[in-house]
């Protein structure tokens, strides 16, 4: 290895551990320490850090993308997170070339487990106006029953944040 090549090269390990799901003041993040970046006191509680490549164009988080057909009762293929399905509801573009700088999903519950009210999507939009599902606590999409791959699930909030592990500048 060259010389140049050595003062360059640094390695880094990385903790992926779950959190412990046992207690009810853990958050749902992933969480990441590296030297170079630990801090992650700005996440929300419903804030999860993943490779930048989940969030690319061709990644699975940005593939699930389905806003534009779960008023159809349809989402596209979802992504996996924790061992449950999860689709994409939203994103936000960052400066990062074909990515994506946020995302926002809802997981998929299957329709005889949700203990909710499933409500179809026209009906919690169509009593007024959708000014309950905007405000609703558990999100826009909480209670909406879908269907994917001839399956019944139901879309369960409050949706989790996908963030890229990228450094903050």
């Amino acid at each position: 290895m060259s010389t140049r090549l050595q003062d360059t090269y640094s390695q880094r390990s990385f903790d992926f551990s779950l959190p412990d799901t046992s207690s009810p003041a853990t958050t749902n993040s992933l969480t990441l320490n590296s030297p170079a970046q630990n801090d992650h006191s700005h996440l929300g509680s419903r804030d999860v850090i993943v490779d930048p490549i989940r969030l690319s164009d061709r990644g699975d988080i940005s593939a699930s993308y389905s806003a534009d057909l779960i008023s159809t009762g349809r989402v596209r293929k979802p992504f996996r997170y924790n061992d449950q399905l999860y689709t994409t509801t939203s994103t936000i573009s960052g400066r990062y070339p074909d990515s994506v700088r946020e995302a926002e999903a809802y997981r998929l519950v299957p329709a005889t487990l949700f203990d909710g009210h499933a409500i179809e999507f026209r009906t919690k939009i169509n009593r007024d106006t959708g000014n309950a599902a905007r405000s609703d606590p558990n999100g826009f999409y909480h209670g909406i029953p879908i269907t994917y791959q001839s399956r019944q699930y139901v879309l369960a909030g409050p949706p989790l944040t996908f963030l890229p592990n990228l450094p903050r500048t």
